[in-house]
């Protein structure tokens, strides 16, 4: 929980820009909240920003004693590189039977999925606040999705090269509560969730956890400026291994 995945996602959809330029395309699935615009731009994307986020932006400005945005500031925000469509479904199975709409297409090179955690299954939809879901209702919504995504990205149909990232929340893992305690040193303290059929579809895994708060000195003062973000490749194929890992820095605003 709060790592830095949806940052890391923001980050790789501004490389994609980078790299295609005019010929990236970017599907993002939207299932936690709202659409970030402003994370997204802090990120290095370059996306046409909606009128109604403009003005937001601008009142608040304009609440803080700032002068508001000139033209030349709005046409700044309506620049875009290549194409960036937001996708969204009011269930679970809508909004991935969206995601695997897209992939169909064949045009995106990525389609991102924040996230895969919070997604609702429709049997737990009419349920009220309390009342116990379904069991496995999300494992089962990702079963069905592996199993109809495959065959359009292995090549069976014809080659199409639209990736797929999902991120999602670990939970506190079990085994290691009720292990011999000698042993609960050598296990994780989280597992990932989701389904058998998720884990053996995915190319790559990668486990995201932050690390000690980086600071500094700022005219006698300590301040955090952001932490150190730790990352593992748990699963790597397409070009990759397991078992790498490494660190970065995640910086604050």
């Amino acid at each position: 929980d709060n790592s830095g995945k949806t940052w890391l996602l923001k980050r790789t959809m501004a490389m994609h820009q980078r790299l295609y330029g005019p010929r990236s395309n970017i599907a993002m699935a939207v299932a936690e909240g709202g659409f970030d615009y402003k994370r997204a731009l802090q990120a290095g994307m370059i996306i046409a920003i909606p009128d109604e986020i403009i003005s937001q932006w601008n009142q608040e400005r304009l609440n803080l004693g700032m002068p508001g945005y000139t033209e030349q500031d709005v046409l700044w925000f309506k620049r875009q590189i290549g194409g960036f469509q937001i996708l969204r479904g009011h269930t679970g199975e809508e909004l991935m039977h969206v995601v695997l709409e897209a992939v169909k297409t064949n045009i995106f090179g990525i389609v991102c999925v924040d996230s895969l955690s919070v997604l609702l299954p429709e049997a737990d939809e009419d349920k009220d606040v309390g009342e116990t879901p379904k069991r496995a209702g999300n494992a089962n919504l990702m079963t069905d999705f592996i199993r109809k995504y495959t065959p359009y990205t292995s090549g069976l149909i014809e080659p199409n090269p639209t990736t797929v990232i999902g991120i999602m929340q670990v939970r506190s893992n079990a085994d290691k509560a009720n292990a011999n305690p000698a042993m609960q040193k050598y296990i994780k303290d989280w597992a990932v969730t989701g389904a058998y059929a998720v884990r053996h579809g995915k190319l790559v895994d990668i486990t995201i956890w932050d690390g000690q708060l980086l600071r500094k000195t700022v005219h006698g003062a300590t301040q955090i400026y952001g932490k150190a973000l730790h990352w593992k490749i748990e699963k790597g194929k397409a070009g990759c291994h397991d078992n790498v890992s490494g660190e970065t820095e995640f910086r604050y605003d």
